[in-house]
């Protein structure tokens, strides 16, 4: 960890170095600024090779600063854990709304294409209804006008069978002329 505090003093300012939340947290502690008092008390003093620390050693351990500098750390552990906990339950209530969304945004192309779909059929079903009228037309028009050529052979029959009953029963009957007509 002190490696970590080591290159973060040594490029605080440059834009691409990136810390972890644990290292911009210890930073302070680790790599105070020149300016500001040391904040990390020694627990263990060092001590030269030959020398014992005993109870008549002169090295005096700042033990309320120790505690303090430890309840520090520990305080801005708790916040940044509580701080990643909050962006983790963000996070999922974001991907469960967009997920719900989604979800319903494809109900509703799924519905549209029903209906999409159901008006396709409609509509052919109406295409082909008006070609089967439309043939039906067609069909009853030709029935009409040989219904009418039929007609009119038959009234032309009719006038030639009228016409010739009338030339063989002329000199049969006497019956005037203003009647044949």
């Amino acid at each position: 960890m002190a490696q970590a505090a080591q290159i973060w003093a040594e490029s605080p300012s440059e834009p691409g170095a990136r810390m972890s939340a644990l290292q911009r947290l210890l930073a302070p502690v680790l790599a105070p600024s020149e300016d500001a008092e040391p904040a990390i008390v020694p627990l263990f003093p060092e001590t030269g090779a030959g020398a014992q620390v005993g109870e008549g050693s002169s090295v005096d351990v700042d033990w309320p600063a120790a505690i303090r500098l430890i309840s520090d750390v520990a305080a801005r552990v708790r916040q940044a854990h509580a701080e990643a906990d909050e962006a983790g339950r963000r996070a999922e209530a974001l991907a469960e709304r967009s997920t719900r969304r989604a979800e319903d945004a494809e109900a509703r192309l799924r519905l549209a294409e029903a209906e999409t779909q159901g008006a396709l059929l409609r509509a052919e079903q109406a295409e082909a209804a008006a070609r089967a009228a439309e043939a039906r037309a067609a069909r009853a028009e030709e029935a009409m006008r040989a219904a009418q050529a039929d007609r009119q052979e038959a009234q032309a029959w009719l006038k030639r069978l009228y016409a010739s009953v009338l030339t063989e029963f002329e000199g049969l009957t006497d019956l005037p002329k203003a009647h044949t007509a």
